[in-house]
Protein backbone atom coordinates (compact mmCIF):
# COMPACT_ATOMS: atom_id res chain seq x y z
CA UNK A 1 0.00 0.00 0.00
CA UNK A 2 2.84 2.79 0.78
CA UNK A 3 4.86 2.05 -2.81
CA UNK A 4 1.39 2.65 -4.32
CA UNK A 5 0.81 5.68 -2.39
CA UNK A 6 4.32 7.38 -3.38
CA UNK A 7 6.12 5.97 0.01
CA UNK A 8 9.11 4.51 0.28
CA UNK A 9 7.80 2.54 3.47
CA UNK A 10 4.89 2.44 5.45
CA UNK A 11 6.42 4.14 7.97
CA UNK A 12 6.63 7.25 6.12
CA UNK A 13 3.61 6.76 5.11
CA UNK A 14 2.14 6.61 8.20
CA UNK A 15 4.14 9.65 9.48
CA UNK A 16 2.69 11.79 6.34
CA UNK A 17 -0.65 10.57 7.03
CA UNK A 18 -0.92 11.37 10.88
CA UNK A 19 0.84 14.87 9.85
CA UNK A 20 -1.87 15.72 7.06
CA UNK A 21 -4.52 14.46 9.08
CA UNK A 22 -3.20 16.81 12.26
CA UNK A 23 -3.09 19.97 9.54
CA UNK A 24 -6.67 19.79 9.23
CA UNK A 25 -8.24 18.36 12.23
CA UNK A 26 -8.15 19.97 15.91
CA UNK A 27 -8.82 18.19 19.23
CA UNK A 28 -12.17 19.69 19.14
CA UNK A 29 -12.84 18.12 15.96
CA UNK A 30 -14.98 14.90 14.33
CA UNK A 31 -12.42 13.03 12.89
CA UNK A 32 -14.44 9.89 10.59
CA UNK A 33 -12.79 7.11 9.64
CA UNK A 34 -14.61 5.20 7.01
CA UNK A 35 -13.34 1.66 7.26
CA UNK A 36 -9.75 0.09 6.54
CA UNK A 37 -8.28 1.48 9.69
CA UNK A 38 -5.00 -0.50 9.38
CA UNK A 39 -3.13 -3.19 8.54
CA UNK A 40 -0.56 -3.47 11.35
CA UNK A 41 -0.04 -4.51 14.52
CA UNK A 42 -3.15 -3.89 17.27
CA UNK A 43 0.21 -1.72 19.46
CA UNK A 44 0.91 -0.16 16.19
CA UNK A 45 -2.48 0.98 15.17
CA UNK A 46 -3.21 1.81 19.29
CA UNK A 47 -0.03 4.57 18.99
CA UNK A 48 -1.36 5.80 15.53
CA UNK A 49 -4.63 6.66 16.24
CA UNK A 50 -3.40 8.09 19.92
CA UNK A 51 -1.02 10.44 17.53
CA UNK A 52 -4.46 12.03 15.63
CA UNK A 53 -5.64 14.81 16.79
CA UNK A 54 -9.91 14.79 17.01
CA UNK A 55 -12.79 12.95 18.63
CA UNK A 56 -12.25 9.71 16.59
CA UNK A 57 -15.79 7.46 15.01
CA UNK A 58 -15.08 4.51 12.95
CA UNK A 59 -17.46 3.17 10.48
CA UNK A 60 -16.10 -1.11 9.58
CA UNK A 61 -14.43 -2.21 6.55
CA UNK A 62 -13.64 -5.40 5.37
CA UNK A 63 -10.59 -5.92 6.62
CA UNK A 64 -11.15 -4.18 10.25
CA UNK A 65 -11.06 -7.49 12.63
CA UNK A 66 -13.68 -7.35 15.02
CA UNK A 67 -10.62 -8.86 17.48
CA UNK A 68 -8.34 -6.13 16.53
CA UNK A 69 -11.45 -3.45 17.01
CA UNK A 70 -12.06 -4.93 20.12
CA UNK A 71 -8.74 -3.81 21.82
CA UNK A 72 -8.94 -0.27 20.15
CA UNK A 73 -12.32 0.42 20.97
CA UNK A 74 -11.23 3.21 23.34
CA UNK A 75 -9.71 4.62 20.95
CA UNK A 76 -13.09 5.60 19.36
CA UNK A 77 -16.51 7.51 20.29
CA UNK A 78 -18.25 4.98 18.77
CA UNK A 79 -17.51 1.96 16.04
CA UNK A 80 -20.39 0.99 13.40
CA UNK A 81 -20.89 -0.15 10.16
CA UNK A 82 -23.37 2.12 9.13
CA UNK A 83 -23.98 5.92 10.16
CA UNK A 84 -26.56 9.01 9.56
CA UNK A 85 -24.86 11.90 9.92
CA UNK A 86 -27.25 14.88 10.35
CA UNK A 87 -25.83 18.64 10.54
CA UNK A 88 -27.12 21.99 10.50
CA UNK A 89 -25.09 24.96 9.84
CA UNK A 90 -26.15 28.32 9.40
CA UNK A 91 -29.71 27.41 9.27
CA UNK A 92 -28.94 24.55 6.51
CA UNK A 93 -29.60 20.71 7.57
CA UNK A 94 -27.35 18.14 5.64
CA UNK A 95 -27.94 14.83 5.83
CA UNK A 96 -25.07 12.15 4.80
CA UNK A 97 -24.71 8.45 5.29
CA UNK A 98 -21.74 6.82 5.48
CA UNK A 99 -20.82 3.49 5.03
CA UNK A 100 -17.42 1.94 3.88
CA UNK A 101 -18.91 0.31 0.80
CA UNK A 102 -20.25 2.02 -2.15
CA UNK A 103 -23.91 2.60 -2.68
CA UNK A 104 -26.42 2.59 -5.53
CA UNK A 105 -29.23 3.76 -4.02
CA UNK A 106 -29.76 4.83 -0.01
CA UNK A 107 -31.64 6.27 2.79
CA UNK A 108 -32.97 9.36 1.42
CA UNK A 109 -31.24 9.57 -1.42
CA UNK A 110 -34.54 11.14 -3.13
CA UNK A 111 -34.62 13.98 -0.28
CA UNK A 112 -30.88 15.42 -0.77
CA UNK A 113 -29.10 12.98 1.59
CA UNK A 114 -25.20 12.40 0.28
CA UNK A 115 -23.67 9.07 0.77
CA UNK A 116 -19.94 9.33 1.55
CA UNK A 117 -17.72 5.86 1.54
CA UNK A 118 -14.26 4.29 0.43
CA UNK A 119 -13.17 1.22 -0.23
CA UNK A 120 -13.44 1.67 -3.50
CA UNK A 121 -9.64 3.22 -3.79
CA UNK A 122 -10.86 5.85 -6.35
CA UNK A 123 -12.16 2.62 -8.78
CA UNK A 124 -15.83 3.95 -8.83
CA UNK A 125 -15.81 7.42 -10.12
CA UNK A 126 -19.35 8.49 -10.09
CA UNK A 127 -19.06 12.09 -10.55
CA UNK A 128 -22.48 12.53 -11.49
CA UNK A 129 -24.91 11.83 -8.22
CA UNK A 130 -24.51 12.41 -4.86
CA UNK A 131 -22.39 9.22 -4.26
CA UNK A 132 -18.70 10.08 -3.17
CA UNK A 133 -15.25 8.25 -2.37
CA UNK A 134 -13.74 9.96 0.14
CA UNK A 135 -10.97 7.39 0.70
CA UNK A 136 -7.45 8.11 1.71
CA UNK A 137 -6.56 7.45 -2.01
CA UNK A 138 -8.25 9.72 -3.84
CA UNK A 139 -5.91 12.80 -2.94
CA UNK A 140 -3.73 11.55 -0.71
CA UNK A 141 -5.39 13.44 2.28
CA UNK A 142 -8.83 13.82 4.15
CA UNK A 143 -11.55 15.08 3.27
CA UNK A 144 -13.21 18.03 5.41
CA UNK A 145 -17.19 18.62 5.15
CA UNK A 146 -16.45 22.01 3.74
CA UNK A 147 -14.64 19.83 0.63
CA UNK A 148 -17.22 17.49 0.65
CA UNK A 149 -19.76 20.25 0.85
CA UNK A 150 -18.48 22.09 -2.20
CA UNK A 151 -18.42 19.09 -4.36
CA UNK A 152 -22.11 18.05 -3.48
CA UNK A 153 -23.71 20.41 -3.72
CA UNK A 154 -23.28 20.88 -7.32
CA UNK A 155 -24.44 16.75 -7.88
CA UNK A 156 -27.75 15.38 -8.54
CA UNK A 157 -29.04 12.27 -6.88
CA UNK A 158 -29.54 9.73 -9.94
CA UNK A 159 -32.66 8.13 -9.81
CA UNK A 160 -32.17 4.39 -10.32
CA UNK A 161 -34.90 2.78 -8.81
CA UNK A 162 -39.15 3.40 -7.54
CA UNK A 163 -37.50 6.50 -5.23
CA UNK A 164 -38.29 10.52 -7.04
Amino acid sequence: MASHRGYDNVEEMNSDIINRINRRVTSDDELYILGDLSFSNVDNTARILSELNGRKYLIKGNHDNDKKLIKLQTHFEWIKDYHLLKLSIEGIKYYLIMFHYPLMTWDRAHHGTWHIHGHSHGNLVSNETTRMDIGWDIKNDLFTFDDIKNIMTNRKYIIIDHHT
